[in-house]
């Protein structure tokens, strides 16, 4: 089983399950790959920034600091914030700040990796274009996105267009290196390349659920919406 960062801690235990119980997998240091602490997981694009185009960056309002994502429904928000996709749930596997175990099981002709965040599950058939075996390392070829691979949290979009091929190699008995490149003409100007490692862990994989308390969409939709009232024709309403 692996995780890209830390674990969870059962001792930290709250009576309302909320901050101080959830696992916060932010880990016990930097992540370090081939012994070296990096400024950036890209590694071949040399800035290390996103190779968004000009009508990226104007589609997705990364020209415009001030713009905010609409609060008028719930589908305006991101499909991680939803709580319907997690950060790691489809390629590229990415870190997220909780819920980063993920547990690796090969068969004769599949590889499954289960997502402790919202229990993903990525299955992959084996010796096809899909999955495949280069010596010691499982390469992984994905495409056929989904519409929602434009409603990931943060910066990194994927089109329907787009290719990632996922490469996973252990590098020693408690370390992958996990690398991917991504190719989207629609998105990016280049194919760019990342890496990043993931640790073995102890810790088990725990049932990750949103309960009845938790009621931080509908918040965000109202206080916003309220917060929006407040303003309108310079009358402070809804105090």
């Amino acid at each position: 089983m692996y995780a890209a960062f830390g674990g969870f801690d059962p001792k930290n235990i709250d009576p309302l399950g909320q901050k101080d119980s959830e696992a916060w997998d932010v880990g016990d240091g930097l992540a370090r790959i081939r012994g070296e602490i990096r400024t950036s997981f890209i590694i071949d694009i040399p800035d290390g920034r996103l190779p968004f185009s000009a009508d990226a960056i104007k589609r997705f309002h990364f020209d415009d600091p001030s713009w905010q994502r609409g609060y008028d429904n719930p589908e305006a928000r991101t499909v991680t914030e939803r709580c319907v996709a997690s950060e790691g749930g489809y390629p590229p596997q990415l870190n997220s700040p909780d819920g980063n175990f993920m547990q690796i099981v090969q068969t004769a002709d599949h590889v499954a990796m289960l997502i402790e965040k919202y229990h993903d599950v990525h299955i992959v058939r084996m010796g096809d274009a899909i999955g495949r075996w280069e010596g010691e390392t499982l390469v992984i070829e994905n495409s056929n996105f989904c519409a929602a691979g434009l409603s990931r949290h943060g910066r990194l979009k994927l089109s329907m267009e787009a290719t990632v091929v996922e490469r996973f190699t252990r590098t020693n008995p408690n370390d992958l290196l996990y690398e991917f490149k991504v190719t989207d003409p629609t998105i990016y100007t280049q194919p760019w390349r990342a890496e990043m490692p993931f640790k073995t862990s102890k810790g088990p994989i725990c049932e990750y659920t949103r309960h009845e308390g938790n009621y931080g969409l509908t918040n965000m939709l109202a206080g916003d919406q309220r917060l929006e009232g407040k303003t309108i024709d310079g009358v402070a309403k809804g105090n």
